[in-house]
């Protein structure tokens, strides 16, 4: 077994991830390797996207869920190629950053909210039908924090239409955990906001044969999986290798 392993999930991760998401708000985005990383999500979206995703902004699609949507990287990478984006975040923090971040725009907006949680508030708050029949769901660096990221593929697979797609950006499996050690990069401060973040992360990397069998046992047309590794190296002070995030598509079956 790799030692990129699932760490161990407590019964109360979801809750450590809202509390520490939301006390972080926008800041977790202002480190510069952060800015670099989104850049070269960025730059391989715009490889990708006509192409590998087939989305054209002469003929946008209804809906985008943008989940686990922090202050909006997926609406941005997206936004053209859709009517309507609704952006979903368990940090309450995290959603007003978000409406903030897209306030001109009223074809956006956001809302706290769990898909995969048990509670019933939290069932009733996205039981409406227009938290349903999503047209593409992403989630962008989000997947390695949720306590079952199993089910989280399986719960944006119930959120998109019969022939939908759920896209997911997040690291590949190179065999290394995330850490802080002394020859991490950063001042003090850094490095211990790296530590507490680490906290909330589940998994630290996913293999293609893992991706491919979470969307198979979602829901997903065989023939629609498809996983593509960035070929460039991206710098990240906790993760040692030669760390490389993927984008993965499912398309929902009938």
């Amino acid at each position: 077994m790799s030692d990129s392993a699932s760490t161990q999930t407590p019964p109360d991760h979801a809750q450590r991830n809202k509390e520490y998401w939301d006390k972080r708000g926008e800041e977790a985005f202002k480190s510069e390797y952060i800015r670099k990383l989104y850049l070269q999500v960025d730059q391989k979206f715009t490889r990708i996207t006509s192409t590998w995703l087939s989305l054209s902004p002469a003929t946008p699609l209804p809906k985008l869920l943008d989940y686990a949507c922090g202050n909006g990287a997926g609406t941005r990478l997206l936004r053209p190629y859709f009517e309507e984006v609704v952006g979903v975040d368990i940090a309450p923090n995290m959603v007003e950053a978000y409406n903030k971040q897209f306030e001109a725009d009223s074809k956006i907006r956001g809302i706290a909210g769990d898909i995969s949680s048990d509670d019933a508030a939290e069932i009733e708050k996205l039981s409406d039908e227009q938290y349903f029949n999503f047209d593409f769901a992403i989630i962008v660096m989000a997947l390695h924090h949720v306590p079952d990221p199993a089910r989280t593929i399986r719960d944006l697979i119930g959120r998109v239409k019969v022939g939908g797609s759920v896209v997911v950006v997040d690291w590949i499996d190179d065999g290394h955990l995330m850490g802080v050690s002394p020859e991490t990069k950063g001042t003090a401060e850094e490095l211990a906001e790296a530590k507490k973040a680490i906290e909330t992360v589940t998994k630290h990397g996913f293999t293609q044969e893992e991706l491919v069998d979470l969307f198979k046992k979602a829901g997903c047309e065989d023939e629609g999986i498809k996983v593509d590794i960035n070929e460039e190296v991206s710098e990240v002070p906790v993760r040692k290798g030669n760390p490389h995030f993927f984008v993965a598509r499912g398309i929902r079956k009938a």
